[in-house]
This record gives C-alpha cells, sequence and structure tokens, in this order.
C-alpha cells in the first residue's frame, strides 16, 4: 500500500509539471490503465499459475516486491515522470496479475468463515487505513523537504521489507498446506 501510495503521490505532481494541457495527461493516464490491464491479463493467464507450481506462491509473492526494489532505486537515479510511469505499470500489473491471485491461494489455507472476515477486514480497514497513513506520511516526507529520489529510496527500502514478508508467508501457507495433505492421507 504505501508503494502504490508514494508512487501515485509522486506521479500527481510529475504529471502536472511534464503536461499542461489536461486533456493530454487523461490521454496519458488512459493509456497507462489500458497498458496495466493487458499485462495483469497476460500475467494471470500466463505467468502466476505456472509459477506458483514450478516455484512457489513465496516467489510469486516476492516477485513484484523485488521488482519494485530495482524500480524505486531506477526512479530514485533518474526522477523523472516517465521512469515513475514505468515503475507505475510494473508495480500495478504486478499487483493485480501476480499478487492479487497469490494472496488468493492464501486463504485457501483457513476455512470459510475466517476467509471472508479476514479479507472484508483487509480490503477496507487495512487498505483504505494505510492509504490515509501513507498519505500522511508522504506530506511529512514533503514537509522534510525530501524530493522524488528521497522518496523512491524510502520506497526501495519498504520494498525490500514487502518482498521478505511475501516470501515469508508463502513460505508458511506451503508448511501449512504440506501438514494439511499428510494428515488427511
Amino acid at each position: 500500500s504505501l508503494t502504490s501510495t508514494f508512487l501515485y503521490l509522486q506521479q500527481a505532481g510529475l504529471l502536472a509539471q511534464a503536461i499542461a494541457q489536461p486533456t493530454e495527461r487523461t490521454r496519458l493516464l488512459a493509456t497507462v490503465d489500458t497498458t496495466v490491464n493487458i499485462v495483469a491479463l497476460l500475467l494471470q493467464l500466463f505467468a502466476v499459475g505456472r509459477l506458483s507450481l514450478r516455484y512457489s506462491v513465496a516467489l510469486v509473492l516476492a516477485s513484484v516486491p523485488l521488482l519494485m526494489i530495482g524500480g524505486f532505486l531506477t526512479l530514485a537515479l533518474s526522477p523523472s515522470l516517465w521512469v515513475l510511469i514505468a515503475v507505475m505499470v510494473v508495480r500495478r500489473a504486478g499487483e493485480y496479475g501476480m499478487l492479487r491471485p497469490g494472496r488468493e491461494v492464501l486463504f485457501t489455507s483457513v476455512d470459510r468463515e475466517v476467509k471472508y472476515k479476514a479479507k472484508n477486514f483487509i480490503d477496507t480497514v487495512v487498505y483504505r487505513g494505510a492509504d490515509f497513513a501513507n498519505a500522511k506520511l508522504h506530506d511529512l516526507l514533503l514537509a522534510l523537504g525530501m524530493a522524488t529520489a528521497q522518496i523512491a529510496l524510502c520506497g526501495a527500502l519498504v520494498a525490500v521489507l514487502w518482498g521478505g514478508v511475501g516470501f515469508a508467508l508463502g513460505r508458511r501457507h506451503a508448511a501449512t498446506s504440506a501438514k494439511r495433505i499428510s494428515l488427511s492421507g
């Protein structure tokens, strides 16, 4: 959530600076959204299932954070609108094409009631609360004088933690699933 919020808020500032005409900004954002949707669909159709089966859900859950580390470091070195857009496309397409399906797999190891209560809580309280808190953190970083490059470095650090958590959750899911299979078999 934090990486997404930081990218979104940085995009707003860089977009206004780089493209004066609102219709051109809208056209660019529509192209970005179309690209994200196409890439996410291709990932869902051809990548996430194969990666999950061949390697593990842990790899799927760590893949986007690993890409984001590189993306944020690139943005720190070259804080431009076009680099930011490329990083945002990777982030959003990865979220919808890899992470969401991977997250859904994690819920297969809990019972139905826990699954729906947890998903509702995560999708409302956690994400919306995190969006608000992350926007305030972004405002604080700006107030401290940080520019896009420094905020991108913060994003890279968060992505390191995010990747570790994703990998650990995937490994725990695999262990829990293996234990459940051995008990039922």
